[in-house]
């Protein structure tokens, strides 16, 4: 009998020791999976609650995860304790044990400095926009968001900064991308991409251009054609224009018609040049003379944040009491900002946290929330994240940094 038992005992803390060496590398993908939700909700959260302070004039702040690292601990013990009389039957007390933790680190870069606030700053560039139509986005979406001004026709330009005390401007513009997007569901226009030479300099002598001089030019992306002198080169760059084509079916597209006329553009054009303002091909135009190109007047991605933070609900007594700025129309009466992001963006707020709702935030003893009904707002909100790193770019860790060791 005393053999049996200690046959027993030798197998149970075999397996318990076996055991244990698999638990490390089982529990590793389902770490990564949890560590890279938590990521998204932090930055989603991220994204709203700084919507939500530019909302109140408060200062956002942008943290960047530069690190996370974790130290799985694993231990097993066992113990036997017991009697061996003589002529009766053992009596083994046996003792087996488990022991696992984890330490995760987590470490914060803060995005600031000047580079950062002049990525912030300067307007979205046409590539960017360009980059984000490709890959699916909806073309009306990404202009709405991004755009305040198309051939003149304004986009609320005044959304751009902290809350405006006037109505602003955004009917025509609002119109015209409802337009672009039946046009593009019914068929009568698309948005394709063509590649347009631009030439960076005057033509450069062949003596002039050395073996070094080509080398730093291809990596800049820089191309040489000859020039109508044999002995001389032109320097140009390839860029992908996004072009809206009017396909056959807009001959008999009303719609077409009224979005060529709102835009101001020229009826015989059958492809037109998404550009912005710097890359068009006419500095200012006459009274009454049409365009040949979609011409954007774009945000700059700080703009585009104060821009949505217009969406966040305030209380009729923050508006009444000068917290929230109150936004008037011309006929004296208050301005519903829900006019303005219909079908794109909003931000419910109340007392409590909302119960289902799978992005919250609290702020000033509120809750503001992204419902999870809401497909539209979700959407824009991811369109944001993207254009925040398309804009912004990688940033290094900026000191000081914050470490946090989790669950010490």
């Amino acid at each position: 009998m005393r053999t049996a038992s200690i046959r027993l005992f030798v197998l149970l803390l075999a397996v318990t020791v076996l055991t244990s060496c698999q638990i490390g590398p089982r529990l590793l993908p389902s770490s990564a999976a949890h560590y890279s939700d938590a990521v998204r909700v932090a930055q989603s959260e991220e994204l709203l609650v700084n919507l939500v302070r530019l909302r109140y004039r408060d200062l956002p702040v942008f943290l960047a995860v530069t690190s996370i690292s974790t130290q799985f601990e694993f231990g097993a013990n066992a113990s036997v304790g017991g009697v061996l009389p003589e002529g009766d039957d053992d009596v083994l007390d046996l003792g087996l044990g488990a022991e696992y933790s984890e330490r995760p680190t987590v470490t914060f870069g803060v995005l600031n400095g000047s580079s950062f606030e002049r990525e912030m700053l300067e307007p979205i560039r046409m590539n960017t926009i360009a980059l984000l139509v490709e890959s699916g986005w909806r073309a009306d979406r990404v202009l709405r968001l991004t755009v305040e001004g198309l051939n003149g026709v304004s986009h609320a330009g005044t959304a751009s900064g902290p809350t405006p005390t006037r109505e602003p401007e955004f009917r025509d513009f609002q119109r015209a991308m409802r337009l672009l997007r039946d046009l593009v569901d019914r068929g009568s226009a698309r948005l394709d991409f063509e590649y347009r030479e631009q030439t960076i300099s005057d033509p450069i002598p062949r003596s002039q251009i050395s073996g070094d001089d080509l080398i730093v030019a291809a990596k800049a992306g820089i191309k040489f054609k000859r020039s109508a002198v044999d002995s001389e080169y032109e320097p140009y760059l390839e860029e992908r224009r996004l072009v809206l084509r009017f396909l056959p079916a807009a001959t008999e597209d009303p719609a077409a018609a009224d979005f060529r006329e709102l835009l101001r553009l020229d009826p015989s054009l059958d492809a037109v040049d998404i550009v912005t303002l710097d890359q068009t091909s006419t500095a200012s135009r006459a009274p009454g003379e049409r365009y040949t190109e979609l011409v954007c007047d774009t945000r700059s991605l700080q703009g585009v944040l104060y821009f949505l933070s217009h969406a966040v609900e305030a209380t009729a007594e923050e508006l009444d009491t000068g917290v929230v700025t109150k936004t008037m129309r011309a006929s004296g009466e208050p301005f519903d900002w829900n006019d303005l992001f219909d079908g794109l963006f909003r931000v419910a707020s109340t007392n409590s946290r909302p119960k289902g709702a799978p992005l919250a935030v609290r702020h000033r003893d509120r809750w503001f929330s992204v419902d999870g009904s809401d497909q539209s707002s979700r959407s824009t909100l991811l369109l944001l994240r993207h254009l925040f790193t398309l804009q912004s770019g990688e940033r290094a860790s900026v000191k000081p940094v914050l470490t946090l060791p989790v669950g010490q």
